[in-house]
């Protein structure tokens, strides 16, 4: 799931939505690039909406068997520490959820 705003847009004058979803769906592409070769049996869906991540994360983990979260918040103190998204997940979710560093390498 790419949670493409932290607030709801499609209300706000001049955002052109089906823009910035093809962008969103860009930026999932890319960020899923090699995986799915990589692991091949793994199920993947690619779902965009506008919405905030936690709370789209949250109510699609009633049909998820596992929540896989990037640790790298926007807020301050960023490096230190959990996301505010990860948190949420993690305190909210139905299912175990992973809170992943991004490789250094």
């Amino acid at each position: 799931v790419h949670a493409c705003s932290d607030t709801d847009v499609s209300e706000w004058p001049g955002i052109d939505i089906p823009a910035t979803d093809s962008m969103a769906r860009e930026v999932l592409a890319e960020r899923l690039a090699g995986w799915q070769e990589r692991y091949p049996d793994v199920p993947v869906a690619r779902n965009v909406v506008c919405d905030k991540p936690a709370h789209q994360l949250v109510q699609r983990s009633k049909a998820a068997q596992l929540i896989v979260v990037g640790s790298r918040g926007r807020g301050g103190f960023a490096e230190m520490l959990v996301g505010s998204v990860g948190e949420t997940v993690a305190q909210m979710a139905q299912v175990p959820v992973i809170v992943a560093r991004a490789s250094v390498a």
